[in-house]
This record gives structure tokens, C-alpha cells and sequence, in this order.
């Protein structure tokens, strides 16, 4: 029975870098996620501000931003330094690592969200022998391509 069960396993190989569209398609991914989180935040700040909009000038609205940015800051943190992944990057089977070991830092964490310059520096990916971004290079990371060894049936 568990060599039956072993048979059926999967298991994730580490590949080459992860390409340009794949990155982009997991950002895709993880924007729709963020944009899921800041509808939860946002409707409970209208609460909070009993139905009214919190927009530019009203007494909560730096509060909000802040709780945005960090909103973002946190999914993106927690993640990275707890599987190297996010869920844009689990579908598109990308992985984060150091590249002198297998965890990322928080340390790292923090300097590859803060160097991230809204995703433009993803673009050198297409120019890097290594296929690294700016935020890569910062903070001494890399995004590896998974993939999936399925046993013969």
C-alpha cells in the first residue's frame, strides 16, 4: 500500500530561470489576489467611516494607504519567506530561492519588495545572462521554474 501510495506522489524538480511571460502571467495572478485583500480592507473602512468614501482629504484615508501597503507587504513577505511562493507563483509553478540557500530572509524579503519598482525591473530578466531582475540582483535572489515529475501510470 504506501509503495502504491509513493507511486502516486508527485514531485517538483527545479528547473532553469523562470521566464519573462511566466513571471508576469503569476503577477497577473497575485494582482487579482491583492485586489481581492483591498476590497475587504476597503469595505471595512466604509464601515468604519459609516459609508462614507475614504478618499483624498477624509481623516482615515492615510491610515488606509498605509494598511494597504502593508497588506501588500505582508502576502508578499509571508510567502516568500515561508515557501518561496505565492499563489500567482504556485499556479505558474515559480518558486523564490536565495541563491545561497534554499530559504529566503526576511532580510531579503524586504529588500526585494522595496527595490521591486512597481514590476518594471522585470524587464532586465530579458536582458540578464542569468535571467535575474533588479529586485533579484538587490536582494540575492532567484525565481526558479518547477517542474512536475509524474510517475509513469
Amino acid at each position: 500500500m504506501t509503495q502504491q501510495a509513493d507511486q502516486n506522489t508527485t514531485n517538483n524538480i527545479e528547473g532553469g530561470p523562470a521566464g519573462f511571460f511566466r513571471i508576469l502571467a503569476a503577477i497577473g495572478y497575485d494582482a487579482v489576489v491583492m485586489l481581492a485583500i483591498y476590497l475587504i480592507i476597503g469595505f471595512v473602512f466604509v464601515l468604519f467611516s459609516r459609508g462614507d468614501a475614504v478618499l483624498s482629504g477624509h481623516p482615515l484615508y492615510p491610515v488606509l494607504q498605509s494598511t494597504l501597503l502593508f497588506s501588500l507587504f505582508g502576502y508578499l513577505t509571508y510567502s516568500w519567506t515561508r515557501s518561496g511562493q505565492t499563489i500567482g507563483m504556485l499556479a505558474w509553478k515559480i518558486k523564490l530561492t536565495s541563491t545561497h540557500t534554499e530559504q529566503v530572509s526576511l532580510w531579503q524579503a524586504l529588500l526585494r519588495f522595496f527595490s521591486a519598482c512597481l514590476g518594471l525591473g522585470n524587464v532586465w530578466v530579458l536582458i540578464d545572462r542569468d535571467m535575474r531582475s533588479w529586485h533579484d540582483i538587490f536582494s540575492d535572489t532567484r525565481l526558479i521554474c518547477l517542474y512536475t515529475n509524474r510517475p509513469a501510470k
